[in-house]
């Protein structure tokens, strides 16, 4: 585990409501300065969606579509080719080009610039990929069964996202490299597992998780906006766990006493203490949802980790992504997290 110090400084999720990378990367570096992100922008073009982004390229791939064909007779070549790529640890082809990803290149333009627009001021810069039981549970072949089923193709995924995953790494120290790099698997479906209507084993979710992460340097994290089984982001043991903190801290704290040892040993958490839904946003405060995240602390506190350290592993995000939304309400919401670590830092530091 990377340790670093969190402080309840914020950073984002991912996704933004802007269509213009130039305003988007102003708006990061307004409200996160300190952990930058490089936000994706859906509403700008739908391929830089979470899955769009790093389905392409995948053997048997039908375009525009997340179906793969492991049938037909040019399959086992683009398999061969893929798996060759890799053996060269050849990082170009798993790169996203500037359509699928406009603000990260707004943010590698900036950092080679010599008067570059704040990166340069940034002790950590964060990017994200989609996680592996995410993309498995959206990719399926031509039987429509999915990929979290098949050992070949969950092979592929893994290897996929963890060769995407370095060629970001790779450009996000390009823009600082003075910096240190942080990295989230987002797992919106990982709270499929021990549902009823699907059957995957456990150690499938821990080892796709664990594969992704092992082939990544930097500081680790997982991200998962639903309720879940937070012992599988624990068990597959990443640098920062992050989660809706304002829904399903009530679940979290079921487990205060592996999240104390968690961070206790270097572990940092985002606390998604900040809604994105159902306008909530509009009716709390930077007050109330300072109260709420010192309810947790003192909660997490009676398992044997002070309060003074809780705040130093700790950062302030929105519950997720904000891509959907209108864009006043994401500014409402980076306001409130904003808000929220300016109050615990001025209380703890």
């Amino acid at each position: 585990m990377t340790s670093f110090s969190g402080d309840c400084r914020v950073t984002g999720i991912g996704s933004l409501p802007h269509t213009d990378p130039v305003v988007a990367c102003d708006f990061v570096l307004g409200t996160a300065e300190q952990i930058p992100y490089w936000p994706q922008l859906p509403k700008r073009d739908e391929r830089e969606g979470m899955v769009d982004q790093f389905v392409r390229g995948l053997p048997g791939l039908r375009p525009g579509t997340t179906t793969v064909d492991m049938i037909p007779e040019g399959f086992p070549r683009q398999l061969e080719s893929f798996y060759e790529n890799i053996l060269k640890d050849d990082l170009e082809p798993f790169g996203f080009e500037p359509y699928e990803a406009s603000a990260l290149y707004e943010m590698i333009s900036r950092g080679a610039d010599s008067g570059a627009r704040g990166y340069k001021d940034s002790s950590f810069i964060k990017g994200q990929i989609t996680g592996p039981v995410t993309l498995c549970l959206q990719v399926v072949d031509e039987e429509k069964k999915f990929a979290i089923y098949n050992d070949q193709y969950r092979d592929v995924i893994t290897r996929q996202l963890t060769m995407k995953g370095r060629w970001l790494l790779q450009r996000l120290r390009a823009i600082n490299p003075s910096s240190d790099s942080i990295i989230f698997l987002d797992e919106p479906l990982l709270y499929t597992y021990g549902s009823a209507h699907y059957n995957f084993p456990r150690e499938h979710v821990i080892q796709l998780l664990t594969d992704v992460l092992s082939g990544l340097d930097g500081i680790r994290g997982i991200h998962a906006c639903s309720n879940c089984d937070w012992t599988l982001m624990l068990d597959a043991n990443p640098d920062v766990l992050s989660f809706d903190a304002y829904s399903f801290a009530d679940t979290f704290l079921i487990h205060k006493e592996r999240v104390a040892e968690f961070m206790n040993s270097g572990g940092v958490v985002a606390w998604g203490i900040v809604p994105n839904h159902d306008e909530l946003y509009l009716t709390e405060t930077a007050d109330t949802l300072t109260e709420r995240l010192l309810d947790i602390y003192s909660i997490l506190s009676e398992s044997g980790i002070s309060e003074a350290q809780l705040f130093k592993q700790s950062l302030i995000t929105p519950a997720c992504g904000v891509g959907s939304l209108q864009l006043e309400h994401a500014e409402r919401i980076f306001s409130l997290c904003v808000g929220v670590s300016e109050k615990m830092r001025a209380k703890f530091l």
